[in-house]
């Protein structure tokens, strides 16, 4: 699934964003994905970046994503990798306005499946930081955008609330309170954050 979401992000999402955006001139483009979704917007926003797009959608939010929370990174210095995967998208600006992250310590699925799936596939079996902050194999929707300079952790509050995301900058939305597994993202919680990406761009 994670290779799919790959393909489906860098080809087909990508040129239907950028035509869409080269079309329809003043466009706002939100976008939002949950759990491998997070692959598929992140990975077409670094391939509007790579390819030089006037176009920049107005916001990006990932919900519990499924990827490695070095994404953003830089000078990870974690498994040979200088910078994160993603981190283009952050210095080169691709998103127009914030990119908005949220992640939960009881997101079981990607706190502890995730990391473990990660491991197996590489032949490691260490037990020790399992899907925690110091776990070079952790994700996204367990820790938040690690080593990643520009960004800046918030508590997600359990009732909504209008959240000021400023241009530019990334933001980790602690959700241990308003979180509970890794579905739980069509809470009153996550529709504040959506409303406030849109609204602060």
């Amino acid at each position: 699934m994670k290779r799919r979401a790959g393909v489906i992000g860098r080809t087909g999402l990508f040129k239907v964003i950028k035509e869409l955006g080269e079309d329809s001139g003043q466009l706002r483009l939100h976008l939002v994905g949950h759990s491998m979704g997070a692959i598929v917007y992140t990975l077409a926003c670094k391939k509007l970046a790579e390819a030089g797009s006037d176009f920049k959608p107005a916001s990006l939010t990932l919900l519990q994503g499924a990827f490695t929370h070095y994404g953003f990174g830089k000078d990870v210095n974690v498994k040979g990798i200088t910078d994160g995967p993603y981190r283009v998208v952050v210095e080169t600006d691709a998103v127009a306005g914030s990119i908005a992250v949220t992640f939960s310590k009881y997101d079981e699925a990607l706190h502890v499946l995730y990391a473990i799936a990660q491991r197996l596939a590489r032949d490691i079996v260490r037990p020790f930081f399992i899907g925690d902050r110091d776990d070079p194999y952790g994700a996204i929707g367990a820790n938040g955008a690690q080593k990643t300079p520009e960004a800046e952790e918030i508590a997600l509050d359990t009732s909504p609330k209008v959240y000021t995301f400023a241009k530019g900058s990334v933001y980790n939305l602690n959700g241990k309170e308003a979180i509970q597994n890794h579905g739980d993202v069509t809470n009153e919680a996550i529709a504040a954050v959506l409303l406030s990406a849109a609204e602060s761009c």
